[in-house]
């Protein structure tokens, strides 16, 4: 998707930005979770905001590595925040433009979220990686794996 370009600034983000419903949504979830819980239990805690729309199920995880771990084979469909960073709250101006300049970064491939403790879930492994695997002199997968992927195709 191409993305307008700010007339008065020339750039793709911009603080012109209007606000929109995505921003909006993430701004309300953070003010209430905000003021529906106290700082202390909160503070240092991680929500999941859908990239999409800014939609967030209000799930407050312990660190970063479970919010992502949680999120499983769709992390990078979601941004994650820190509560750290909004002691005040969020504005809705604000969410906009973290939901706007995630999504940039996601559509050029820069952002890919995993735990930082690694513990990715296991990716499924297509044809074309068994392929490359078997290309290598040590290869990660079954010898026969090959045969028997030509066999079901």
């Amino acid at each position: 998707m191409q993305r307008k370009i700010c007339p008065l600034c020339g750039n793709i983000i911009c603080r012109h930005m209007e606000v929109n419903d995505a921003g909006q949504r993430m701004s309300d979830t953070v003010q209430n979770v905000r003021h529906a819980a106290d700082w202390d239990d909160i503070k240092n805690g991680w929500m999941a905001f859908r990239l999409e729309d800014g939609y967030s199920d209000g799930t407050i995880y312990d660190n970063k590595n479970d919010a992502v771990w949680y999120m499983r084979n769709k992390a990078s469909k979601y941004f994650y925040l820190t509560l750290r960073n909004c002691m005040h709250g969020l504005s809705p101006k604000e969410a906009t433009l973290i939901l706007a300049m995630t999504r940039v970064q996601s559509e050029r491939g820069r952002y890919n979220p995993v735990p930082d403790d690694l513990r990715d879930p296991i990716n499924p492994i297509t044809t074309e990686d068994v392929m490359a695997e078997l290309s290598l002199s040590v290869p990660w997968v079954v010898p026969g794996m090959a045969e028997r992927l030509n066999n079901v195709s």
